[in-house]
């Protein structure tokens, strides 16, 4: 089991490696369609040794690298981009006043804070969700009422222990979440 967990490792340090190279290519956009494959590919890499080898020693730091890798990386991307195109918002009306036109527009910005905002509330989603994996599938009972006040949306209960379901990871399917009544 460790050689396959070993096998996972390296090949979500290959996919990490490709994603770091379309993130530092300066013609990729972070919604780019081969940006977002690369990084849902290296989530489930993640994923996988978190849910299916959770004692495996490469599986001890894969939630900073899940983190990291795949929600910080393109975090920090949007923010450039936005601090870019809001400093070209700046210096335009100095421009303006000296005959040149814009470069980057208010509806540039507007569609690029939109992406950002989309791009957090998936990620939000995810994360969400994969705390509410975590604690159903390893029976965090005691994790729930904190869930709870956190307004954590949780699966409804169902009859029976559920504490080993998780070994279908590789779907990683979103249960249906709704608040407790």
């Amino acid at each position: 089991m460790s050689d396959e967990a070993s096998a996972i490792a390296k090949e979500a340090k290959g996919l990490q490696q490709g994603l770091k190279e379309f993130l530092t290519a300066k013609s990729r956009d972070p919604w780019d369609k081969e940006v977002e494959f690369q990084r849902k590919n290296l989530q489930k890499q993640y994923l996988l040794l978190l849910l299916a080898h959770p004692y495996a020693k490469e599986s001890k730091d894969a939630e900073t690298h899940l983190w990291m890798q795949t929600s910080y990386a393109l975090i920090s991307v949007y923010k450039q981009r936005i601090a870019t195109v809001e400093r070209a918002l700046r210096e335009s009306g100095a421009q303006k006043q000296q005959g040149r036109g814009p470069r980057h527009g208010p509806v540039e910005q507007r569609k690029l804070l939109q992406r950002f905002k989309q791009f957090l509330a998936n990620e939000e989603k995810f994360w969400t969700q994969l705390i509410v994996r975590y604690q159903r599938q390893f029976a965090l009972t005691e994790a729930r009422p904190a869930l709870l006040a956190l307004g954590t949306p949780l699966p409804h209960r169902r009859g029976g222990s559920r504490a080993r379901c998780g070994r279908r990871w590789e779907r990683w399917t979103p249960e249906p979440l709704s608040l407790p009544a």
